[in-house]
Parts: structure tokens; sequence; C-alpha cells
């Protein structure tokens, strides 16, 4: 369970990261019709992503943390 959760935590993290890098590397521009195209999901994911590193973090903290306290 902690390298589980340790290694989910790395790897969502890394991808919300990766989300907010390809969000400014795609940037934004016009469409044909004249509406904006920008890749407004990159945000959203990136910011999930980046909570569910954060928690995924915060269980391994507990789970580590957690044996210390029962002896």
């Amino acid at each position: 369970m902690k390298t589980t959760c340790s290694l989910a935590g790395c790897l969502a993290v890394a991808a919300g990261m990766l989300c907010f890098m390809a969000y400014s590397v795609l940037g934004s521009g016009l469409g044909a019709d004249g509406g904006p195209l920008e890749p407004f999901f990159l945000i959203g994911a990136g910011w999930l992503l980046l909570f569910l590193g954060a928690v995924l973090a915060l269980i391994r903290l507990v789970w580590q943390v957690r044996p210390l306290h029962r002896r």
C-alpha cells in the first residue's frame, strides 16, 4: 500500500504538471468561425491531478506516522 500510494502520488503530480505545460505550449487561437480555441480542460485536469497527488502523499504520511504512535 505504501509504495502504491507513493508511486501513484508521484505520477499524479507529474501528470498534473504535464497538463499545465501542455496548456502553455499549445496556447490559444481563433477558429475559422472566430471562436476561441483553448484547451481549458487541461487546467482542470492539472489541478485535479495535483490535488490527487497531494491526497495520496498525505495518505502515505499518515501510514508512516501511524505505527510510531502504536508503541
